[in-house]
């Protein structure tokens, strides 16, 4: 589970791609395949297109 600190620092790496990001944006911002998952396990981000995007979803 992420924290709260955490959480706020991916919505500001997020808020700096209009909130929508491809994986190569993501690995660039050091966020790699396993904090991919867990986001997407915690429900934090949706996959918008296979393969390439990645879009946040807002609680």
């Amino acid at each position: 589970m992420l924290d709260l600190n955490a959480i706020s620092a991916l919505r500001n790496i997020f808020s700096d791609y209009q909130y929508i990001m491809t994986t190569a944006e993501l690995q660039a911002e050091k966020l790699y395949y396993a904090d991919i998952q867990l986001m997407l396990k915690e429900g934090l981000i949706e996959k918008i297109k296979r393969g390439t995007t990645i879009g946040w979803r807002i609680r």
